[in-house]
């Protein structure tokens, strides 16, 4: 019974893990102007928005809460083995989406408007953050 016990246990977590790996989805490398519903995410090499930088770490992201100006494009970097998105909510100054963003792919945007953007993980929904643009 133990054994049974454990074989089920073991089998859980293989199918739990499972879900969160990467996705067959490919991401693109470009760059799409602010203001547009879709940003595609941009290789881990494209960093270019200095102190404002989101880690995706620990399925978190890091720091939770930004405050920029408008007009200052915000760069997320996944560094978790597993998928992750960066989603605008829609009650949100302007809509973004990364798209799935694999280990080491990052996702930028420009914050045009003013406002407070919440966003969360479309993958993992208890992974949110918020941007204050002022």
């Amino acid at each position: 019974m133990i054994r049974y016990r454990s074989l089920v246990a073991i089998v859980s977590v293989v199918l739990l893990l499972g879900g969160c790996g990467s996705s067959s989805k490919k991401s693109s490398t470009t760059t799409v102007a602010s203001g547009s519903k879709a940003n595609p995410p941009t290789s881990a090499g494209d960093n270019t928005s200095g102190g404002n930088s989101v880690q995706i770490k620990g399925f978190a992201f890091k720091p939770s809460a930004l405050k920029v100006s408008a007009g200052t494009k915000v760069t997320w970097t996944n560094s978790d083995p597993a998928d992750h998105t960066t989603t605008a909510d829609k009650s949100d100054p302007a809509a973004f989406d990364s798209g799935h963003l694999g280990k080491g792919k990052t996702f930028s945007f420009t914050f045009a408007k003013k406002g407070t953007y919440k966003y969360f993980c479309n993958i993992h929904n208890y992974m949110t953050g918020t941007v204050e643009v002022s």
